[in-house]
């Protein structure tokens, strides 16, 4: 696997990290990693984007990984973010990829980075706050209410995890397979699969979870764009047995995204999508331009 990971200095102070696999000569692909993860997330689709001759560039945002936190942080800040790296690495258009809890920062860039942005990919992607209604207030919608109105009790609360997340990691994703689909539980038994995602995990909370939690005050609170407000070619990819982002979100998105095509994989979970169908989601992110 090639993987280079950086660290780059932001007009306000702050550090930001981000690491990079596949062709590094490549189409880029700024990649969105989801929720509780880090930029290590992306390496199980570098052999992929290696074959497809595509530069995925995957950042932790703010309070992830080696990423330093931001204070008061919306949606919208996180466009200028990747604008200030993009000019780093002296790249000027890019593909987008928002993946589970990444979506939503993917689609902030499609807004505001639009002259910047060939295509955007989605994959099993948090839909706003609309779409969370759709859920019918569930367990999820509550965690992202909660969050939102208190954020202090809300960091108290989960501040083990950010232990039990740096210290045994592993176990973290055999916990989640409980409540996993059958689908997820088949990947994630898988040893390698397994020890990538926890990875990611270990390196997501190196500070703990503020960012996450930051981000889960965010998924429900009103976003501070329309989608409609998006024109950009999206490709939608959604497993229709994904216990973890359900596909009533993918719908949602799928209706009020105006240039958007969508993906429904019979049989896939929300893990065994990324996983199993990688190639064909880069490859149509390959091909995805604005026309």
């Amino acid at each position: 696997m090639t993987e280079k990971s950086s660290l780059i200095s932001l007009s306000d102070g702050r550090r930001l990290a981000y690491g990079e696999y596949g062709d590094p000569n490549g189409k880029p692909v700024i990649y969105n990693h989801g929720l509780l993860a880090s930029r290590f997330e992306a390496a199980f689709a570098d052999d992929v984007a290696q074959k497809l001759g595509l530069r995925l560039i995957s950042i932790d945002r703010p309070g992830y990984g080696r990423s330093d936190p931001k204070p008061d942080r919306t949606l919208l800040d996180w466009p200028q973010d990747v604008a200030a790296l993009a000019d780093v690495l002296r790249i000027p258009r890019f593909h987008l990829l928002g993946i589970s809890g990444g979506g939503p920062y993917a689609l902030a860039c499609a807004r505001e980075l639009a002259g910047r942005v060939d295509g955007l990919t989605l994959i099993c992607a948090l839909g706003p706050p609309a779409s969370l209604d759709e859920l019918e207030s569930g367990p999820g919608t509550r965690l992202f209410e909660f969050a939102g109105r208190h954020p202090h009790i809300a960091r108290l609360a989960l501040a083990p995890l950010g232990v039990w997340l740096r210290r045994s990691p592993v176990s973290f994703v055999e916990r989640m397979m409980a409540a996993a689909s059958p689908e997820d539980r088949a990947v994630l038994r898988d040893p390698l699969v397994r020890a990538g995602f926890a990875r990611a995990l270990r390196e997501g909370a190196r500070q703990g979870v503020a960012g996450a939690l930051t981000d889960i005050g965010l998924y429900g609170r009103d976003w501070g764009f329309r989608l409609d407000d998006i024109m950009l070619p999206v490709s939608l990819w959604q497993g229709e047995a994904d216990h973890t982002v359900p596909p009533v979100m993918a719908h949602y998105l799928a209706e009020h995204l105006p240039e958007c095509e969508m993906h429904f994989v019979p049989k896939e979970g929300h893990f065994s999508l990324p996983v199993k169908h990688m190639p064909e989601i880069l490859n149509d992110a390959a091909s995805l331009n604005v026309g």
